[in-house]
């Protein structure tokens, strides 16, 4: 505390920050007194400069560093899931009892839509792919800011007058403003409805029809085709005898993938991207 200074006095300070405008102030004091009083009056204004995430290499990691790291699991591209229906059947499967007996057996085997996961394959070519879970993401701190630009205000003043030996009047005041003129952070949400009806294309959907034909997801050996061992799980397994384990379908993987139906496919997280400048004369 300077409550009983007298004169006046100017100062400031200026950091310089790579990448920002660097932080500065300016500040001032003015005091006066009198045989048994004083009062003084300070000000100071500060502005901290605007420092964006993205010119901090250390401070943009990936999940495998980083778990949250401020990467979305609502990725941009997609990560996607297709519902590949089985229609109910018989075929041989192969099958070993209890002492190990190998024996080849005709078994029905029931409908279902399995689910196929898929990332897709330009995720990590765009730089959307989570290290760690080993899908698409997408990183919304790349638009905010370690510091926002920050303008604060203080003014202070005091005054003392001594009454008498045993009693000492002071009063103060103090008036402080911090102003963040924008807050820096993710432009927009994508559809939070992960699940909802507008996720969902249907097998004919020409933009599905499209990315299947080009990247070959339910071809045989893709990532959304039906395998032996899908098929090996809907096996009816109640004739057999007691121990009994099917092991492996036996016209195999291509024969498995010929059951299938066409595929439907439910993009369980999209975001959305934009071409064009934020009010920064910049390409977004």
């Amino acid at each position: 505390m300077r409550d009983d200074f007298e004169g006046f006095e100017v100062g400031g300070s200026f950091q310089h920050i790579d990448e920002s405008d660097g932080d500065w102030d300016i500040n001032g004091i003015w005091g006066t007194s009198g045989d048994n009083w004083s009062w003084m009056v300070a000000a100071e204004y500060a502005e901290r400069g605007e420092l964006p995430i993205r010119e901090r290499d250390w401070a943009l990691v990936n999940t495998d560093r980083n778990r949250p790291g401020g990467w979305s699991g609502i990725g941009n591209p997609a990560n996607g899931q297709f519902r590949v229906p089985v229609a109910a059947g018989s075929a041989a499967f192969t099958a070993k009892d209890a002492n190990g007996n190998v024996t080849t057996q005709n078994l029905d085997y029931e409908a279902s839509t399995l689910t196929k996961s898929y990332v897709d394959p330009k995720c990590a070519d765009l730089g959307a792919r989570r290290a760690f879970e080993k899908s698409c993401g997408f990183n919304y701190a790349w638009f905010d800011n370690l510091i926002e630009k920050t303008e604060t205000t203080n003014i202070y003043t005091a005054f003392n007058i001594e009454i008498n030996e045993n009693h000492r009047l002071h009063l103060e005041a103090l008036h402080s403003d911090v102003d963040i003129p924008a807050w820096k952070t993710s432009p927009s949400y994508p559809p939070q409805s992960l699940f909802g009806p507008d996720r969902v294309l249907q097998s004919d959907h020409p933009g599905l029809v499209d990315f299947n034909n080009f990247y070959g997801f339910t071809d045989f050996g893709g990532v959304a085709a039906v395998t032996g061992a899908d098929i090996v799980e809907l096996a009816d397994t109640s004739g057999l005898p007691t121990g009994s384990e099917v092991t492996s379908f036996v016209p195999g993987n291509a024969g498995a993938a010929a059951l299938a139906g066409l595929p439907t496919a439910i993009a369980i997280n999209r975001a959305f991207g934009v071409q064009g400048a934020f009010g920064t004369g910049l390409a977004e």
